[in-house]
């Protein structure tokens, strides 16, 4: 999902000589998603180290 996303803040990137209205609303249609997808997955990765019993034996 947030590779996908990415690619549409990649685009917006992609402008004239000053920033248009456009790019800048992509940005902040997708920052937020992007947020949350990170949010989710973070909560998920501590989720699964504090199950972890033992590592290395």
């Amino acid at each position: 999902f947030n590779a996908v996303q990415l690619s549409g803040m990649h685009q917006a990137l992609v402008h004239e000589q000053e920033r248009s209205g456009a790019a800048w609303m992509l940005e902040w249609l997708i920052l937020p998603q992007m947020v949350v997808a990170t949010a989710a997955a973070l909560r998920l990765a501590a989720e699964l180290t504090a199950q972890i019993e033992s590592l290395g034996h």
